[in-house]
């Protein structure tokens, strides 16, 4: 199209400026056409690198949830095992004392 128009132009001295100006639009259409085809490249490119991300994301906040959880898990685990410690350490006391009685008892202390 655009060569079948430039060479009925090309005859036409008294259309020079139209063809001149007939170029130069063609020139920077063609130019934005190139260029729309690459931001739409580079569009695609994005959303995928968007799409990939936020799965990541997604997996990154599933794993802190899960990191959270196991944390809560633990802090009670360790209360129950402080606790746990802190009655055997009373038994301890009333074991050690009561061993101490026998002992004055026996006269040997």
């Amino acid at each position: 199209m655009y060569i079948q128009v430039l060479s009925e132009l090309i005859g036409d001295q008294s259309l020079e400026k139209f063809k001149v100006e007939y170029e130069k639009l063609h020139r920077a259409l063609k130019k934005s056409h190139e260029s729309e085809k690459r931001l739409m490249h580079k569009c695609r490119e994005l959303n995928s690198e968007i799409v990939a991300n936020a799965a990541k994301v997604t997996t990154a906040l599933k794993i802190s949830q899960e990191d959270k959880a196991t944390i809560s898990s633990l802090k009670q685990v360790c209360t129950q095992r402080k606790r746990e410690l802190e009655r055997m350490g009373e038994w301890l006391i009333i074991i050690l004392m009561s061993f101490h009685r026998k002992l004055k008892s026996y006269g040997r202390w």
